[in-house]
């Protein structure tokens, strides 16, 4: 202060937020020339405290959106440490947590957080910031941020994808299941985004498992689970499908079977999820990809995959075998006379390794092979070429290690000349999934058996 006059009173401003305690007042001259210095103890009074710099915003890829279960954060400063009062509130609700840390002297920074539930109102959210000081003092009640920010709830889409779960399985053995997708209400947030379908499996690698396709996409491997974190399998294209345009299908529901196959035992938890690949909630897959539908519908269990058994074809090939005319037609009757002297090849499953019993439903597939018939009759007395027809039904027949099939075979080909024969026992509804096979090699002489 400049110099006063004899006896005239000195007024000094203590800003909020100072301490009591004795500070140096010093006098001057126009020239800032020191005069005379002094020293004065204050007592500063304690005031309510004062907010400013009130930010308001979302824990998500946008400040401004949230769905339910996301957190908001409410940033303001004060000049002094505080601490909340009842009626402090965001969205009507009690805040979650509260921090209130000096940053420098007179700067307090003020951070409320709060989780929204499932039963937070859609729209814009409102607050009021109420507080105390340490010495019992209120705040004024503050109820707009400073740099105009705000945060709105969105609507979360109901879409679901759910799997039906298998109880058991076997090794090397393919199984489907049904994977269905409904939702009556796509929501305000996702419509317009376009959604992926991803499966998460646990100790798991891609050399344990194959799975096939998904509503006609082939799975693309995201993470091989070689690292200890899940196997991560994708369908569809990296742009997605776009989620209005399956509105309609959504709501009505759609299934897909999806084929899989285990390679190694054990029991195995398979998650899927839709996951919006383009939104504010997309981002990666490892972690912040917003799942659409609900966690528990879409988990599914395989309890206990046990390895299966093996199995191949036990043929008594003859040593030779005579070249005849083939037959323009089939044979008719027990003993037809176009196969007489022949002796027949008795087939004859066999069981390789132990394990679990194939369950499924098989057939010998055609074999294809030019100049060769291999006659044999059904039990209804019809006879099939199984070179043309493959043998048994188009529906297939359960495995049976105790039946005999004969077949009479009719080498047409000049002596000298090979042909390949290859047996295979498929899945009838499957039939690139060979459960047996068995390769000779024959001319007009005779057929043997390769190593």
């Amino acid at each position: 202060v400049t110099q006063p006059l004899e006896g005239t009173p000195i007024t000094a401003t203590v800003v909020a937020g100072s301490k009591a305690g004795e500070y140096i007042v010093t006098y001057h001259n126009g020239a800032q020339e020191t005069v005379k210095t002094l020293t004065v103890a204050f007592v500063v009074q304690a005031a309510a405290p004062v907010i400013s710099n009130v930010y308001f915003k979302a824990e998500t890829s946008d400040p401004h959106m949230i769905v339910h279960r996301d957190t908001v954060k409410l940033t303001f400063i004060t000049n002094q440490h505080v601490t909340p009062l009842s009626n402090f509130k965001i969205n009507g609700s009690n805040i979650t947590s509260f921090t209130s840390i000096e940053q420098r002297d007179g700067v307090w920074e003020n951070i409320a957080t709060y989780i929204t539930d499932d039963s937070e109102p859609y729209g814009r959210m409102n607050f009021q910031i109420n507080v105390k000081n340490d010495a019992g003092l209120y705040s004024l009640t503050t109820e707009e941020t400073s740099d105009a920010s705000y945060v709105e709830v969105m609507k979360r889409s109901n879409l679901q994808i759910s799997p039906e779960g298998k109880p058991d399985a076997v090794t090397d053995q393919q199984f489907t299941i049904p994977v269905s997708i409904q939702g009556d209400d796509l929501g305000t947030l996702f419509y317009n985004n376009k959604v992926r379908y991803f499966a998460f499996l646990w100790n798991t690698t891609s050399d344990d498992i194959t799975v096939g396709s998904l509503f006609g996409e082939a799975p693309e491997v995201m993470h091989d689970g070689k690292d200890g974190q899940p196997l991560v399998l994708a369908w569809g294209s990296d742009e997605g499908h776009p989620l209005k345009d399956y509105a309609d299908a959504y709501a009505t529901g759609v299934t897909s079977d999806l084929p899989i196959t285990f390679h190694k035992e054990g029991t195995f938890v398979i998650n899927f999820s839709l996951r919006a690949i383009d939104s504010i909630y997309g981002g990666p897959w490892v972690s912040s990809a917003t799942t659409v539908t609900e966690d528990m519908p879409s988990f599914f269990k395989v309890e206990n995959v046990k390895t299966s058994a093996t199995y191949g074809f036990d043929l008594n090939v003859a040593d030779s075998y005579e070249k005849r005319e083939l037959l323009s037609q089939a044979p008719i009757g027990d003993s037809p006379e176009e196969l007489a002297g022949l002796n027949p090849v008795h087939v004859k499953l066999k069981e390789l390794t132990p394990g679990t019993v194939y369950e499924g439903k098989a057939r010998i597939a055609p074999i294809g092979a030019q100049n060769v018939q291999l006659w044999a009759k059904d039990s209804a007395g019809n006879w099939y070429d199984i070179n043309q027809t493959g043998w048994g039904p188009a529906e297939g027949f359960d495995i049976n290690l105790e039946t005999t099939t004969e077949v009479y075979v009719l080498v047409g080909i000049e002596a000298g000349d090979q042909v390949e024969l290859t047996f295979n026992l498929v899945e009838a509804a499957n039939t690139t999934n060979v459960i047996a096979t068995k390769k000779i090699s024959a001319n007009a002489v005779d057929v043997t058996l390769h190593p």
